[in-house]
Order: structure tokens, then sequence, then C-alpha cells
């Protein structure tokens, strides 16, 4: 039977509707050929003949999971596990599908049961322990992970799980150390460059040199796989617009989407043909409220970074902007040129690395002129206000601050648990010395919810001379509102450092709460100075820790002004942080400035943007780093 066709229709013409036999072998013959489509189509043809054949179900199963098809291949191995509900192998299989529809607590389930099975079974050990840290296990998941990487130290995948636990731990450099240790051991695998690239930033170890150099090695590893693209000299088409899209992974309820909408429903579509990829299978209303703001919204599989390449170049995009680049992954796409500009945009913790990434959107205040640029591979184009951070259209009122009732201070931090260092809880307990009865919240998703993390932190400040009842430990909330709500419990934020907090600020200073920050000297420690600034409160940015301190301190002890800033901080906030049209205005106008460079024949080159005016910036080009 000849199975060299790409369509299974073609394939049936040869063959008898009842030959099983030929139905499985064209199954199989599909599957080896990444033929996903009609793989499936060939193994439902046997899945009618002989519903009880485990083989054929399985491919189906790991072909829709190929596809991103999570739902599809979970039902698809809980077929097979019907017919084999004892076989270890099986009972992964499902677990590892129940896991990529983010069903953990079943996936561990049968992840207990696939390791009880067959207790030598890497895979089974591996994704036993994401399941146990998902579900909040974490001192299982590492008792467990730690003990297969001491039975073979060489296992990347384990080491990457272990590395990712550690950061749920809050113990950031040993998760830094492990996913180096990780690439040492298979250069450049996915899973540990592609955190690295991210969690980098929160290692208070890490210089901006070194932050540089890690996600430079990482583009050039990635470029260095692909051939080389070029576009034939462009004309403006004959409707005049120029053709945008933004391509992200995480289009959904997160905060990807809360930075894009005002940004998306702005977009003026008589001079911009808007196009958005989405390569989320976890989509919702939000996914479904963006793609009513654009020309064209296309689904493209997360993983498929060919078949996401090649229809982006088949689409004739003339600016390609990425507006999630955290992870190291999410550069994939850009790394091989699918248009003639790109843009590095939303999202983002550093530089991409690569040189197929033309120009990266940012504003003095993070990226201060002359002082950044050898710690970029893209050229530089400044907006007056790069924050386009959307509140939940039910946001509580800010109310008063609790001190007024309590009659004394509470700081707090909402920020992610990797953040806050051996160097922050130092200074916060320095804080909580010098005022007298203050209190310190804190709240991280979930992580407070657990009892050996809430008693490490009690540890840790006991070290520093503060009292495990001056502690408060905040659990997780299940929306954004209640999360908003629960920022009114505390009097003044404190920033961790060298990492700042990014959406965590906007929220905070969106509830009327202060914010204490210590400058740093990457993208990422200049976030509380861009905030600050914009919001009129100068004097709680700090360059050390004795003047992180004593803004602290000096601010605690005025009750009346913070009543007054709970009072009218979200509408100062509203005017310069959230300026969504101002945003966009001069978004559109570095689009059209960066595409008639192009058209022009003219390289890229830096400058900034303020309301309609575009200047150019001399940024001492022979201190850029070489492309």
């Amino acid at each position: 039977m000849k199975t060299d066709s790409n369509d299974i229709s073609a394939d049936s013409k040869a063959v008898s509707p009842d030959a099983l036999a030929d139905w499985i072998a064209l199954t199989r013959e599909r599957y080896h050929c990444g033929d996903w489509g009609n793989c499936i189509a060939a193994a439902q043809e046997v899945n009618r003949l002989d519903p009880s054949n485990p083989e054929i179900t399985l491919i189906c199963s790991a072909a829709h999971m190929n596809m991103q098809q999570f739902p599809e291949a979970t039902e698809a191995a809980l077929r097979t596990l019907k017919i084999l509900p004892d076989n270890p192998k099986v009972q992964l299989v499902y677990a590892n599908c129940l896991a990529a529809c983010r069903r953990f607590e079943e996936a561990l389930e049968y992840a207990r049961k696939s390791v009880e099975g067959d207790p030598s079974s890497i895979d089974a050990q591996q994704i036993l322990g994401t399941c146990l840290m998902q579900v909040g296990f974490l001192s299982e998941a590492e008792l467990l992970l730690t003990k297969l990487l001491n039975q073979n130290s060489c296992l990347v995948g384990p080491m990457n799980s272990l590395a990712l636990v550690y950061l749920n731990l809050g113990q950031t450099e040993r998760a830094i150390d492990l996913f180096r240790l990780s690439h040492k051991t298979t250069p450049y695998n996915l899973d540990a460059m592609s955190n690295l690239c991210f969690w980098l930033t929160f290692d208070q170890r890490a210089t901006a040199s070194e932050i540089f150099n890690l996600n430079r090695d990482w583009g050039r590893h990635l470029e260095s796989k692909l051939e080389p693209t070029t576009f034939s000299p462009s004309t403006p088409r004959p409707d005049g617009k120029i053709r945008i899209a933004y391509v992200a992974n995480d289009f959904y309820d997160q905060v990807t989407s809360w930075f894009m909408e005002p940004v998306l429903a702005r977009h003026n579509r008589k001079n911009f043909h808007i196009t958005c990829y989405s390569g989320t299978s976890q989509e919702d209303y939000i996914t479904e409220r963006l793609s009513t703001m654009v020309d064209r919204w296309e689904k493209v599989p997360e993983e498929n970074t060919k078949a996401i390449i090649d229809k982006i170049r088949s689409d004739g995009i003339d600016i390609l902007i990425a507006a999630s680049l955290y992870l190291g992954k999410h550069r994939r796409i850009l790394a091989s040129r699918v248009a003639p500009i790109q843009i590095g945009y939303n999202n983002r913790v550093s530089s991409t690395g690569l040189d197929t990434v033309d120009y990266m959107i940012t504003e003095e205040l993070s990226d201060p002129i002359g002082t950044v640029e050898p710690y970029y591979s893209e050229t530089l184009v400044r907006i007056s206000n790069h924050n386009t951070y959307l509140p939940p259209t039910e946001s509580p009122e800010p109310g008063i601050p609790p001190c007024i009732e309590n009659g004394y201070t509470t700081f707090g931090s909402f920020n992610n648990i990797a953040k806050i260092n051996d160097s922050v809880i130092n200074v916060w307990a320095r804080i909580l010395n010098t005022v007298g009865n203050s209190r310190l919240l804190l709240r991280s998703t979930h992580s407070f919810d657990n009892k050996d993390i809430c008693a490490r932190f009690e540890s840790n400040f006991a070290g520093h001379g503060v009292s495990s009842d001056r502690l408060i430990f905040s659990g997780h909330r299940n929306s954004r509102e209640a999360h908003l709500a629960a920022i009114c419990d505390v009097d003044i934020a404190l920033d961790p450092f060298p990492c700042n907090g990014g959406t965590t600020s906007c929220e905070t200073l969106w509830m009327g709460v202060p914010l204490i920050t210590m400058k740093g000297d990457t993208y990422m420690g200049r976030q509380g100075v861009h905030y600050l600034t914009k919001v009129g409160l100068p004097e709680l940015i700090c360059e050390n820790a004795d003047a992180y301190v004593e803004a602290a301190t000096t601010i605690a002890g005025k009750f009346d002004r913070l009543v007054e800033l709970r009072k009218n901080l979200r509408s100062t906030v509203k005017q310069s942080l959230f300026a969504y049209d101002q945003h966009v205005q001069e978004l559109e106008i570095a689009y059209e400035t960066i595409w008639q460079r192009y058209l022009d024949g003219l390289p890229p080159a830096p400058f900034a943007v303020a309301d309609s005016k575009v200047t150019t910036v001399n940024d001492n080009p022979s201190e850029r780093a070489i492309k």
C-alpha cells in the first residue's frame, strides 16, 4: 500500500475500510513521518474497527499531544488506560496528558501508580516530582528528585525539575546553580537555558554583563541552528497599511494579556493591519475578547516552531513584535527572521541576545541613554511611558491605610518568593527593628500556604532579631480582585532587589499603597525607578540599603501622608503611569518610523518618541554590543 500522500483520503482509496492491518500500518507510518493529523485520522479508523487496540489509541494520544490538543490526547490515553488499567507506561502517558491540561491533582494519582508499577522509570519519577511541586508538596518533590539525581547525576530532566522546586521554595541561588549544571551536562538543553534567561535576573549574584552574556550566548546558539533568511526590498502596500503582528504563547488571563489589551484596543486599524499569533492552549474569555480587537487572530501550535515560522512567513508580515519574551524558548521564532523587521516589546526581563531582533521598545527611566547599550543586541527605541497594565474592571476601592485602625505600620510584599533573597531579608529586618511594633505581611501566590516555607522565613528573620509574631503570612487569593483587596492590608510596600516588582508594583500603586524601591543596574532593577518617578514619588527611590531603611522608616511615621496617598494615588497612576492613549500613539509612530527606515534601505538606528515628536538618540554606538 502506498502511503506517501499527505492526504488521508487519498490513502483510503487504496485501503479497504475493513482492512484493519492496513489501517494499523498507515497509523504507524503517518506517526513516524510526523504527519499528526493523518495519523489521528487513520487511528480513528482503527478504533472504529477494533476499539480494543491499545497500541493505536496510545499512538493517537501521542499525535494529539504533538498537536497540542491536550484534551483529545487525554481522552485517547484514558481509552488506552481502560484497556490496560495496570500498565505503568500507560499510566505515565495518562499522567503526562493530565499534567498538560494542568489537572495536576489527577495527574499525581497516576504518576504515583506509574512509579509504584515501575520504580526504575526515570520519566515516571520526573512527572511525579513535577506533579508534587504543582500541588504544593514541595518537600516530597525535593526528596524524590534529589534521590533520583543521587542515583544518576547526569539526568538533566530531573535537574531542571528540581531547580523549579527550589524556585518555589524561594531558594533562587540553588535553582540557578542547578540550571547551570544542567546546561553544562547537556549544553543548550531548552529547559535549562529557557529558565536561565528569566530567573538569572532574580539572582543577587548576577551582574548586568553576566545576564547579557547568557542571553547573547543563547541567541547565537539559536541563530546558528538556522539558515539565514533575507527579504526582498519592500514597497508601500496599495492600501497604505503596515502589516504588524504580535506573537505570544500567553494570550489568556495572564500578565501578557493584562498589558496587551489596552494596546490592541487602541491601535489605529486605518494605518495598521493587526494580526495576533496565539500559541496558548489555555484559551479563555480574555483570549476571546482580544481576538475581537484585531484584523486576524491565528491560533498556532506553541511548541511546533517550524509550523509557526512557516505560517508567519507565508502571511507576509512587515513587522513582527514579540509580546512575551521573558523565557528563552519564546525567542526561537524570532531567531529565524520571519519578518523584515522584528521587535522586542512586552513582558521581557533583558535583551534577547538575537541579531535577528532589530529593535527593543523601552523607555529612558528603565534604560537610561548611554548606560545600558552594551547590554543590548537590539537597537533601542524609547517612548515616554512603557506601561500599559490594565487593572480588572471590578477593582476594589483603596480604602484607608490599616495603620489608622491598628495604630502600627504594616509593611508588605506580594512579589514572587524567588525575589526575596538574603540581602532583602536583612534590609527588611532592619526596617522592622527600627519601626517599633511594625509588622511585615508576605504573600506570593501559593507559597505561604506552605508551612515549611513559612517556618524557613520565620527562622531567617529570627536570625536578624525579628520574632515570628511580627510576620504575617498571607495565602493564595482565587481572583485578581481578591488579590488587589488584600494589598489594602498593608500601609507600605517593600520592593525586592536586585529584581524589582513589575506587575506587582503596578497593582500596589493602583491600590494607593506607596512603594520603597532600591535602584539597580539592570532593566529589572530599575522598574521601581520608572513607576515611582512617573507617579511623583522620587523620595522613595533609594541608592543603597541605608537609604532604603531610612525612606521606609520616614514614611512609616507619617500616617497623614499614608492617608493622602491612599486617597489620591490611584488618580495619579491613571493619569501618569497608565497613559494608554499616549503609549499607543507613540508606539505607532515608532513602528512607522522603523518601517520607513527599512523602506529607505537604512539600518536600524536609535531614536526616541515623545508625544508626536521623533528625536535621534546618540547612544555612543561604539559602546553598543557588536552584532
